[in-house]
């Protein structure tokens, strides 16, 4: 093969971005990236040849996508690519863990000090949940996470019901679930809210000052999809009053906006709200990886040999 191709890790990242190996990075015409890779201009700018960027993600919110299209060069998400993605259950699975852990208060549950007697039967009746069979699930996106989802609320004894703009993505969908004509609808119905939806081509968030007023009383959200999906800041604000019962996240809007260092989830310090969050874990399962390097390795190949 004479187009060379390599797979960088983050790591390598920051050093191509600061390198002066002009003519040793000049030959590369393929890039494989991960999703804490973020590939922006100064990083093409070490990359002329590149033709090609293939990312471990169904996202590509990481990737400067206006100077790519400008220099004509190709990128491949694992979108394209359903055969592999239908293979990796570990995102639907890590969001019903967040699902169970929410709705029963797990965290604000579980003691991780020395307690007496009475302090556990104070903190069993302070932390007290609700049976989950018989209750509301509105998802929204009806993909490949969101279908395996309805069907773990279906086990559960839920009533389903989920909203989707994406009318291909409803073709042949389970006719025992409500479809929700808009997406309103689905928040002033539904006890648990799960957003699994793709990102947005611009910046409109699902979850915003324009429809959070519609989450039914004593609801809990959970977001496994896109940190830039729902206002975190309001949120969390919705969270501390009350008017959301619970908050399981995910995945954060720094992590596709380079303006933003932090998120208000991961800063916030109160130990009382039910605010369960994970580090972008959802996808990064040893099996889930080796699947995905695998068998995106093989498509790369197949592509290259191609041209």
């Amino acid at each position: 093969m004479s187009n060379q191709q390599v797979k960088f890790s983050y790591a390598e990242t920051e050093q191509i971005a600061n390198s002066s190996s002009k003519d040793f990075l000049s030959q590369f015409s393929t890039l494989w990236v991960e999703l804490y890779v973020t590939i922006n201009k100064e990083i093409l700018d070490q990359l002329p040849s590149l033709k090609h960027i293939f990312t471990s993600t169904t996202g590509t919110g990481h990737i400067d996508l206006g100077v790519c299209k400008l220099r004509g060069i190709e990128i491949h998400s694992l979108n394209e690519y359903r055969e592999i993605t239908e293979k990796i259950t570990s995102t639907s699975e890590l969001t019903w863990l967040l699902v169970l852990s929410v709705w029963r208060k797990l965290f604000l549950n579980i003691q991780t000090e020395s307690v007496t007697v009475s302090d556990i039967a104070e903190i069993r009746e302070r932390n007290k949940g609700l049976q989950i069979s018989g209750r509301s699930l509105g998802v929204i996106g009806f993909g490949r996470v969101g279908r395996r989802v309805c069907e773990y609320g279906k086990a559960f004894g839920m009533q389903i019901g989920y909203y989707d703009t994406d009318t291909k993505s409803l073709e042949n969908s389970e006719l025992s679930y409500r479809q929700f004509e808009s997406l309103e609808e689905l928040l002033n119905s539904s006890d648990v809210i799960v957003i699994s939806a793709s990102s947005t081509t611009d910046s409109t968030k699902i979850i915003s000052q324009n429809n959070i007023d519609f989450v039914k009383q004593g609801a809990i959200l959970i977001n496994t999809a896109r940190g830039k999906l729902w206002d975190e800041s309001l949120v969390l604000s919705y969270l501390e009053k009350g008017r959301i019962s619970g908050v399981g996240v995910d995945v954060y809007e720094f992590e596709e906006n380079a303006e933003l260092e932090h998120s208000p989830f991961l800063e916030c310090e109160n130990s009382s709200l039910n605010l369960v969050r994970t580090p972008h874990i959802g996808g990064a399962t040893i099996d889930a990886q080796e699947i995905v390097t695998k068998e995106l390795g093989a498509k790369i190949i197949e592509i290259l040999l191609k041209k």
